[in-house]
């Protein structure tokens, strides 16, 4: 290997991990606090139709969570909203809110 390919190599590995460990903090520090952590005794009353949110997926990681837009909000037994409907690029779900990161807006 020359100098100059363990140059590029050097900088390739230092990016990947500068990327890294920028959604490690995305994820963190940042979702965990759109997160609501909501008892199911009150309605969030955030989550409205229209609300941009992030679904959250398991079998996704974390970079890869879609965007969508609240396309209708169900409740539940005693008025608690407990399942939205969201419509993202790939189509639309219904989504227990809990699973479900509302973006802030302006």
């Amino acid at each position: 290997m020359s100098m100059d390919e363990n140059n590029r190599q050097s900088m390739y590995n230092l990016i990947t991990k500068a990327r890294q460990d920028f959604w490690k903090r995305w994820y963190k520090e940042y979702l965990d606090e759109l997160q609501t952590r909501q008892k199911w005794q009150k309605s969030a009353s955030e989550m409205k139709v229209g609300s941009v949110v992030i679904l959250m997926e398991n079998n996704l990681g974390y970079t890869r969570w879609p965007l969508g837009v609240i396309l209708e909000v169900f409740p539940g037994s005693e008025d608690i909203d407990r399942v939205a409907s969201v419509k993202t690029a790939s189509g639309v779900y219904k989504r227990n809110i809990t699973r479900l990161c509302l973006l802030p807006t302006a």
